[in-house]
């Protein structure tokens, strides 16, 4: 006997709501706690996290992060700017340079792509890239840190005089990373902000 529309209709959205809406939901908890501690990882995690569950194709989920981001990005930083911890002259340098391209990334994307299939096929090329790189910048930052330490070189320096066309390139490159594949705000922006200026404390680095 064949059960009524309605009923596969209800077992299928309750079989979403049991295993898809629960693993999203866990997956973004644990991402907001490494994002809102480190402020690293809200891309490089969730993006691949999410495609790992199957939750929808390439486009879909670096839509979905990018939305998501901005709201629980912004929430972060209104805590650290309550606490005074962003440095806002290099913050505005990070601007200038991420916002612009941040927007056009996409288009440009599609414009190279040209039609729907081959923009699926080149967005996970492209975020395959910018997780490599990401992992890429993680090592040199280790790399680099050891370094220093062991030469005993590294001294803390909360207000550094800002570098503008360096942070703004920073920015710019950042920005396309984070609007073609929403990897890059929390990973290669910091890291490249570690090697700008290294004298930043964790927290500093973090709100800004």
């Amino acid at each position: 006997m064949m059960k009524p529309l309605w009923s596969l209709h209800f077992l299928t959205v309750m079989d979403l709501l049991t295993l898809g809406a629960a693993s999203i939901a866990l997956a973004g908890f644990l991402v907001g706690i490494v994002v809102g501690l480190t402020g690293m990882g809200g891309g490089a995690l969730m993006t691949p996290a999410l495609l790992f569950l199957g939750v929808g194709n390439p486009t879909t989920v670096i839509t979905a992060d990018l939305t998501a981001a901005a709201v629980y990005k912004t929430g972060g930083a209104l805590v650290h700017r309550r606490e005074g911890s962003p440095n806002m002259e290099m913050a505005k340098w990070l601007m200038i340079g991420s916002i612009p391209t941040a927007l056009a990334g996409p288009h440009l994307v599609k414009w190279i792509a040209g039609d729907p299939a081959a923009l699926e096929h080149q967005l996970k090329i492209y975020l395959g890239f910018a997780l490599l790189f990401a992992a890429a910048t993680y090592a040199a930052r280790l790399y680099i840190n050891l370094r220093r330490v062991r030469a005993g070189t590294y001294a803390e320096d909360d207000n550094p005089r800002v570098r503008r066309l360096a942070t703004l390139l920073v920015g710019a490159f950042g920005g396309l990373l984070v609007g073609v594949t929403s990897v890059g705000s929390g990973s290669v922006i910091m890291i490249s902000l570690l090697m700008l200026y290294p004298g930043l404390s964790a927290v500093r680095l973090v709100g800004t």
